[in-house]
């Protein structure tokens, strides 16, 4: 730390940590076409994510982080169908998944000594627990226009649909997140709109719809320094225009166009700690030159 040129507290830390791992990762995927355009298909392989420097080298007087942390390890399965219809003018995609999530890390609480207070609560990163992911994830999108007035019509209109259905549990670990829900996994999150286009011209609107979930295991609504609770349901729409000339092409648009205050993120540390917002409505421009 420096005031007025000079130094005036200093302290260096160092650590040395070697993890060696040699495993082998199995996945198996099969499919099924009982039509040219529409196939069955499903996978299952396993999952692991292992702890990094960045994980354990931490010096944020908010967090404390477990000095015994384990890799995650799990599965994935899912089953789907997929296809098209009309040419390729309708197009769709369903999937089921369950993925198997052991030893996730996250964040508890901790009380460690303080000279002004005695005793604090600080977040606690470490192995929570073992939990099961289940989801259905849908999309579509159909091409209006050209279904009506046939496929080579100079005029486009797409409306399309992206839709997931999440639910996350901790099934065992440490008792006090066991039934809790996982952390960051919105129950629904829908994405609609449609995209217009006519000879060299197109637009598009999108919307976005998450639902409120949670930031940590804890399950917290809120906390005073604002690092874990509730990140509650936002919808934003975005819009872009795009025109060919020749050699040129610009775009415009705008993102959050109704200028909604939301955030999708709490954080112990920098930038925050706390909330961070997301970025209200914003312009772009772009122009591309072809040489």
């Amino acid at each position: 730390m420096f005031s007025g040129g000079e130094v005036i507290f200093e302290r260096q830390l160092e650590d040395a940590k070697l993890n060696e791992r040699q495993f082998a990762l199995l996945g198996l995927g099969v499919g099924y076409r009982f039509k040219p355009e529409i196939e069955m298909y499903s996978n299952i392989s396993q999952n692991y994510r292992s702890i990094n420097f960045s994980d354990l080298a931490v010096v944020n007087p908010n967090l404390i982080v477990d000095s015994l942390l384990r890799d995650e390890s799990g599965y994935n399965a899912d089953f789907g169908i997929r296809g098209s219809f009309a040419k390729g003018l309708i197009r769709f995609d369903v999937s089921a998944f369950y993925l198997r999530y052991n030893d996730r890390i996250g964040l508890a609480e901790i009380v460690v000594p303080d000279p002004s207070t005695i005793e604090r609560l600080v977040a606690f990163r470490t192995n929570i627990g073992d939990a099961r992911i289940l989801g259905l994830e849908a999309y579509a999108e159909a091409d209006l226009w050209r279904l009506w007035k046939g496929k080579d019509a100079q005029f486009s209109f797409r409306p399309y649909l992206n839709f997931s259905s999440l639910n996350g549990t901790y099934l065992s670990g440490k008792p006090e997140f066991v039934g809790n829900q996982v952390e960051l996994i919105p129950p629904i999150t829908l994405k609609t709109g449609f995209a217009l286009s006519y000879h060299d011209f197109s637009a598009n609107y999108l919307y976005t719809y998450v639902k409120q979930h949670f930031s940590d295991a804890t399950n917290a609504t809120l906390v005073s320094n604002a690092t874990r609770g509730w990140i509650p349901t936002y919808q934003v729409m975005d819009v872009s225009l795009s025109y060919e000339f020749k050699r040129f092409r610009i775009q415009t648009g705008i993102n959050n166009f109704t200028n909604t205050s939301y955030f999708t993120r709490r954080a112990t540390g920098y930038p925050g700690p706390g909330i961070i917002p997301a970025e209200g409505r914003s312009w772009y421009l772009t122009v591309r030159v072809t040489l």
